[in-house]
């Protein structure tokens, strides 16, 4: 009678074994793809507003230069929207590299931080028209950069 016993409880044993390890390693594998999922939007997010914030800055120059370029100026009260518009671009830039540091590569990094340098050496240009000049080729370098490395990054066709 115990081996008839034994013979019906090992296959129920073993099958709810087996069926408790299947359902942790189930749960194990659910959760690290959705940490996976989770980690890859977020840097999918840095990625699009660095570039976001990049492209505004870059509208706003290019509005500039073609002000300057058919010798229109600006009123003051478009040029205080394009002004603020430029500084809140920058600061979500700023803020996103920042925040974003441990979530964006060291190559974003590095091509924002040619960025900083670049816009800062275009201070030292003589004429308005060269420094925004100057800053446009930087900011389209960076967009195409980081583009580049999102794409890379983000395992993007």
């Amino acid at each position: 009678m115990d081996t008839l016993v034994l013979q019906f409880l090992i296959p129920i044993i073993s099958g709810v074994i087996i069926s408790i390890i299947t359902a942790l390693l189930t749960v194990h594998l659910s959760l690290r793809r959705f940490y996976s999922e989770k980690w890859w939007e977020r840097k999918a997010e840095a990625y699009s507003n660095i570039v976001e914030a990049l492209y505004v800055v870059r509208m706003n120059q290019q509005a500039v230069l073609t002000a300057l370029e058919s010798g229109q100026e600006f009123p003051d009260e478009e040029y205080d929207i394009l002004a603020k518009r430029a500084r809140s671009a920058q600061s979500e830039i700023v803020k996103v590299t920042s925040i974003g540091a441990f979530i964006i590569s060291q190559d974003a990094s590095d091509a924002l931080d040619r960025l900083a340098r670049a816009l800062q050496e275009a201070q030292n240009e003589p004429a308005l028209y060269s420094v925004i000049d100057f800053e446009l080729a930087a900011i389209k370098q960076a967009i195409t950069d980081i583009r580049d490395i999102a794409k890379r990054e983000l395992k993007y066709r």
